[in-house]
């Protein structure tokens, strides 16, 4: 879904959701500040049921999640939208 911000008048619109190459230049650099918890990424894995999750915690974990992930047994994923990188 198009996401935009209005601030001081200009209106962002631009924004997307970043690969798994690009989360993980993120959690390379959030990391720092304990950020924490599982984000999607926009880098599917064969086929449009699966993608490339990142774990933003002191390890930097990145494997894939499917689209019936299990949320009952498993943590909440996140998403982390970018403007530009």
């Amino acid at each position: 879904a198009d996401y935009s911000v209005t601030v001081d008048g200009v209106t962002y619109d631009d924004w997307f959701l970043p690969s798994k190459d690009e989360l993980n230049v993120l959690w390379e650099n959030l990391a720092p500040n304990n950020l924490r918890g599982f984000y999607w990424s926009s880098t599917e894995l064969n086929d449009f049921y699966k993608a490339w999750v990142q774990l933003f915690d002191n390890r930097g974990l990145s494997q894939y999640a499917t689209s019936n992930y299990d949320y009952k047994v498993n943590p909440t994923i996140f998403v982390r939208a970018v403007r530009s990188f």
